[in-house]
């Protein structure tokens, strides 16, 4: 529950609620109903001020706005990180991907947090290492962009680091492995001049083909020349739905790791 104070449309019930949430530090329940502004008086905020006491004038403007209930200089004590997806797909951005969650939600002072991962085998998320961002005793979250890959690529965990009033670190998590996963532009729609090769032991059909320019330009891939592969409508028919994703624009992708034939250039 939040003890901050806001800007704007202040009412004497919101202030009361959000010093509650700061279990009434500095004074005492001014109670639900008939609240005077005199009642807040010795009120602390994170900040290290408070409400002006014995009789001097209080206002909302200049002793609330902005501000949030608690005591100053409240320690971090922890943090933990949440990760939207361990399998993420080669060559692919995900936004708000690694969230850290600072404790307690009171912290305060100067916060910052550093995500960061470097794989073992030389494959990392961008950025790799953000450097400590200036941050809030809440939710911090970071992007990332993760390179192509040749097979299914473990780039290890990403780690947050927390930093508090520029001291050194003093809460850390790291997630599970992540496994950077090689996908193939292997949707029917996306193709052209495709040639039936033959199949694979499990009895996929592989084809060669060239990839239509209008649909491939943002894919990197080379118009002028021959690949060879699968259609992900085939593994639909042959149940192997499994092996296959949906990307942003609602067209099908092929995990090869999955399947007993590679995606080459021919």
């Amino acid at each position: 529950m939040s003890a901050a104070v806001g800007t704007s449309n202040i009412s004497f019930s919101g202030l009361q609620t959000s010093w509650s949430n700061a279990s009434f530090v500095g004074g005492s329940n001014p109670g639900t109903s008939n609240i005077r502004l005199s009642e807040f008086a010795g009120a602390t905020f994170t900040d290290g001020s408070s409400v002006p006491t014995g009789g001097a004038p209080i206002s909302i403007s200049s002793d609330f706005s902005s501000l949030t209930f608690g005591s100053s200089g409240v320690s971090v004590t922890g943090v933990s990180l949440a990760i939207t997806d361990t399998t993420p797909n080669e060559s692919s951005t995900v936004s708000n991907y690694a969230t850290a969650t600072i404790s307690p939600s009171n912290a305060n002072g100067t916060i910052t947090i550093e995500f960061t991962t470097v794989s073992s085998r030389g494959i990392t998320a961008t950025p790799a290492t953000t450097g400590f961002q200036s941050g809030n005793a809440g939710t911090n979250t970071m992007n990332y962009t993760f390179g192509a890959v040749s097979s299914n690529t473990n780039i290890g965990g990403i780690t947050a680091n927390v930093k508090q009033n520029g001291g050194s670190v003093i809460a850390t998590v790291t997630s599970s492995d992540i496994i950077i996963q090689n996908v193939g532009r292997s949707d029917k729609r996306l193709k052209e001049n495709i040639e039936f090769i033959k199949k694979s032991k499990s009895g996929i059909p592989i084809y060669q083909f060239n990839y239509l320019p209008i649909y491939t330009e943002d894919l990197g891939l080379d118009i002028t020349k021959r690949y060879q592969g699968v259609l992900a409508q085939d593994l639909i028919e042959l149940g192997m739905e499994g092996a296959v994703i949906t990307d942003k624009r609602g067209f099908y992708e092929v995990l090869y790791d999955e399947i007993d034939v590679d995606f080459i250039e021919v």
